[in-house]
């Protein structure tokens, strides 16, 4: 069963569908910009985009059952809950918190 998650990026894209088992977190984290290069706009953007990600992966997680699906939930999971822990720290230190 396909997630359709937005991506975030340095610009908003479409919904793409994301496929767990093609990144390991060590993969994903290469895939992320420069945060520091990121308009406020933007990070804010991607901040929403992460956090709607995640809903949506607990969302698929109650409806599904077994193993196998919560092995890879939580790997999506995990892949969103870094980046988010990423953007808001950025976002934190532009607002000198």
């Amino acid at each position: 069963m396909a997630l359709i998650l937005r991506v975030s990026g340095q610009f908003p894209r479409p919904a793409v569908t994301f496929d767990s088992s093609a990144l390991t977190p060590t993969e994903d984290a290469k895939h992320v910009a420069d945060l520091s290069s990121l308009s406020v706009a933007d990070l804010a953007d991607r901040i929403a985009i992460v956090r709607d990600n995640i809903r949506q992966i607990t969302e698929q997680a109650t409806a599904q059952s077994g193993a196998a699906d919560e092995e890879r939930n939580a790997e999506r999971l995990s892949i969103q809950n870094e980046e988010l822990d990423q953007l808001l720290a950025e976002q934190a230190r532009r607002s000198g918190r």
